[in-house]
């Protein structure tokens, strides 16, 4: 599909990452962002520990994930969120490496890496919605839950 570009907010936005002294780690999750808004729709969800700094680089919608150690709950709130992309980052919130990394490394099957920046490695992760949803389903079955709501 054809998408205009606006490129005077991309230069912008460049501009402003290349006079600002942010860390490495900030720097890598603002180039995904542009990677994000130069390649996917701006309807396109796109999960992250901090959205609203990720929405001015990206232009797409955002969303969190979910504070918990069961990888099902967080996997859960991607695919009720509308989530089709994940950023994993190295800003240093304690929440990352606690409940969003072991969900990924749990359901590695569930996410494809679309872009990598590197010092320190910064990830734009695909979320494979269809098979997220045929896996918990499947899992709920065997823990003999109801899947009804």
């Amino acid at each position: 599909e054809m998408v205009i570009r606006d490129w005077s907010s991309d230069v912008c936005s460049s501009d402003l990452m290349n006079k600002m002294p942010f860390p490495p780690a900030y720097q890598n999750f603002f180039r995904l962002g542009l990677v994000l808004k130069e390649h996917v729709s701006p309807e396109t969800v796109v999960a992250s520990r901090k959205g609203e700094l990720l929405y001015m680089f990206s232009g797409t919608r955002v969303a969190g994930y979910t504070y918990s150690q069961d990888d099902r709950a967080v996997i859960q709130k991607m695919l009720d969120d509308g989530v089709e992309y994940v950023i994993l980052d190295q800003l240093g919130y304690s929440s990352t490496p606690r409940y969003l990394y072991p969900a990924i490394q749990k359901n590695d099957d569930l996410f494809f890496v679309a872009s990598h920046v590197p010092d320190p490695d910064t990830y734009l992760l695909k979320f494979d919605r269809e098979a997220a949803k045929k896996k918990l389903s499947q899992s709920q079955r065997q823990d003999g839950k109801n899947t009804l709501p």
